[in-house]
């Protein structure tokens, strides 16, 4: 019984313990990832201010090359490209191997909107990246886009510490819980269990009450209840035993002279 009852509510309450903590942590670790990305294109903005008060002279491979670097001493990633998609320079990567822009979500909203945005991998670097990308011309007035991106892994490294400690505090909630049930159980089964020995006693012809019980609870109740019973129970009886013996004290002395006196005479 008691087995029974600590695994079924065990169960239930595992379940129901292991949906909230995927809830939790689905929940916060979106709400981290969009905070940190806000913050992200926070700081790519900033940096885009500040390329727009001194962007690059013009579209020579050197001279931008060399603006390119400077730009990208806060640890962001510069790219700049050409309206038609053409990768002019790059802080971290060889441009004459990149791939043409043209096609990219956030080179496309530059080129229409003056400034797009995305969230994805990077094929070149292997990992996903914030990206804002922002239509602006050279001091010579030539058009191009500057591409500026910062990788997630420190959110990935941030979100894996939280996972971990999560989980681990959960779990070791969980252990002190499911020791705390199985105490509250083993104390719950022994109450169940003296009830079904008053039961199996009061089916057995013995109506003593059962000890009070002073927990307060359902339990509680139903134990006084059927003590109750067996009490009112136990004294019906006895009244009826009382009376069968006086019924039959009244009734079998009258017997014998009943007997007698139908017995027919002889002679």
């Amino acid at each position: 019984m008691k087995g029974r009852l600590f695994w079924k509510f065990g169960s239930l309450h595992l379940v129901l313990f292991l949906l909230v903590l995927l809830v939790v942590d689905t929940y916060v670790v979106r709400s981290l990832r969009d905070e940190y990305i806000e913050a992200a294109l926070g700081q790519l903005q900033s940096l885009s201010r500040l390329a727009e008060s001194r962007p690059p002279e013009g579209l020579d491979e050197a001279p931008l090359k060399q603006w390119t670097t400077w730009m990208a001493r806060t640890g962001t990633r510069i790219t700049v490209i050409a309206p038609d998609g053409k990768v002019l320079a790059d802080s971290e990567e060889d441009h004459a191997r990149m791939d043409n822009h043209i096609g990219r979500p956030e080179i496309r909203d530059a080129l229409e909107k003056g400034s797009g945005r995305a969230v994805r991998y990077s094929a070149t670097i292997g990992h996903d990246l914030v990206y804002l990308a922002v239509r602006q011309q050279t001091r010579d007035g030539s058009a191009l886009i500057i591409r500026y991106a910062v990788p997630l892994e420190r959110l990935a490294e941030a979100l894996a510490g939280f996972r971990r400690g999560l989980w681990t505090v959960s779990f070791i909630v969980l252990a002190l819980a499911g020791s705390a049930s199985l105490l509250f159980f083993r104390a719950l089964a022994k109450r169940i269990e003296r009830l079904k020995e008053f039961s199996r006693a009061v089916a057995a012809g013995n109506f003593r009450g059962l000890p009070m019980d002073r927990k307060g609870d359902e339990l509680a109740d139903l134990s006084s209840t059927l003590s109750q019973t067996a009490e009112q129970l136990d004294a019906t009886i006895r009244t009826l035993r009382e009376e069968r013996n006086q019924s039959a004290a009244v009734f079998w002395p009258a017997c014998p002279k009943a007997s007698s006196s139908s017995v027919p005479v002889s002679g």
